[in-house]
């Protein structure tokens, strides 16, 4: 087991590939092709693959808008972890919070589930020269 996360850590392609790949369908390049295929025939693809374009985009917007959630309240007058002017059921910097996700949750993931699927993976997998079940097409490398 030791041995297969090895080769598994091995072969991972660099951090600026990976992101490209997994986030934009690029191609990785000629010797990361293995671990694409790996990926893409792999038990769990779109499982992986749904997390990542979901949840991926939530960490960085929400570290933008706590800044803005307590700024925006405290200039209006109201207290951040006051309950004035709240729904009644979390502080306004909370409220506040939750809205700005569902605002997210409501723009950007539809257009993120929208190129999602097994002709996706078929794509990539033909981007990356295997066939839809795997095979490797032709290398001249």
């Amino acid at each position: 087991m030791k041995a297969g996360l090895l080769t598994r850590l091995r072969e991972f392609p660099p951090l600026w590939h990976w992101v490209a790949y997994r986030f934009f369908g690029k191609r990785v390049p000629f010797r990361h092709r293995m671990w694409a295929r790996d990926d893409l025939t792999g038990h769990r693809y779109h499982a992986r693959n749904m997390a990542w374009r979901v949840l991926a985009p939530v960490i960085p917007f929400m570290v933008i808008m706590v800044p803005f959630t307590v700024w925006g309240t405290m200039t209006s007058g109201v207290d951040p972890w006051g309950y004035e002017y709240t729904l009644g059921f979390a502080p306004k910097i909370v409220e506040t919070l939750v809205q700005s996700f569902l605002i997210m949750a409501i723009t950007w993931w539809p257009v993120t589930l929208n190129n999602f699927g097994e002709g996706r993976r078929v794509e990539l997998l033909a981007r990356h020269d295997f066939h839809p079940d795997g095979r490797p097409v032709h290398w001249e490398k």
